[in-house]
């Protein structure tokens, strides 16, 4: 009952990777090239962000974060918000998103 996007692209943001859908829950793992950075953008679902590798830099509203491996970042839903490779490394990442709207990384 799930769908694999195994080429799953990320337009604002560069990040690359594979989305798989449930009926309730998109779960992203994706690259975020290392000099990468997202355009600002919201979405009407919330986000989990977890950093399986390297680290993040996120701006959250207008509040900038580093978030580093092993640490979540939480975006609420109609935030506006962006993401990027923190460091000389890029960051490895899995997002969780209610699958009622779109999928936006």
């Amino acid at each position: 009952s799930a769908t694999v996007t195994p080429h799953a692209g990320v337009p604002q943001s560069g990040a690359t990777g594979a989305v798989v859908t449930g009926e309730m829950l998109h779960v992203g793992l994706l690259r975020y090239p290392r000099g990468s950075w997202s355009q600002p953008h919201s979405h009407p679902n919330e986000q989990f962000t977890f950093v399986v590798g390297g680290a993040l830099r996120a701006e959250i509203g207008s509040e900038p974060f580093l978030v580093g491996k092993h640490c979540v970042v939480h975006v609420p839903a109609g935030m506006p918000h962006h993401l990027s490779a923190a460091g000389d490394a890029d960051a490895l990442v899995v997002t969780l998103q209610d699958s009622r709207c779109e999928f936006m990384g």
